[in-house]
């Protein structure tokens, strides 16, 4: 995860979903992302699991949750939010990401 503090291009969203939710979680900020893994802790870890990117790869990725208080810019109230991450690396060195929020 070193590599993503220092070139937050080698995050890629895999999954069309994931790129919705990272436009609309994150307004298309990678940066947030990376500093969303960041904060994870082996206690976030859930599972290990195989995951389809709907275009036929596959990629064993490990899945995380973690849920944190934000505050909607629309509101500037706080609300729970419940992030869940799946990444794994790529054969290029590649994080490949999947994430989905709740709020």
């Amino acid at each position: 995860m070193q590599a993503l503090v220092e070139d937050e291009a080698v995050l890629k969203a895999w999954t069309e979903k994931c790129r919705k939710d990272v436009r609309k979680w994150f307004d298309d900020d990678m940066h947030r992302v990376v500093e969303l893994i960041g904060s994870l802790k082996s206690s976030d870890y859930i599972d290990s699991e195989w995951c389809e990117n709907g275009a036929g790869a596959v990629a064993a990725c490990d899945a995380y949750s973690i849920k944190k208080f934000e505050t909607a810019p629309a509101t500037g109230q706080r609300i729970k939010m419940a992030y869940f991450l799946k990444f794994a690396v790529s054969k290029t060195g590649k994080v490949v990401l999947m994430v989905s929020c709740h709020g």
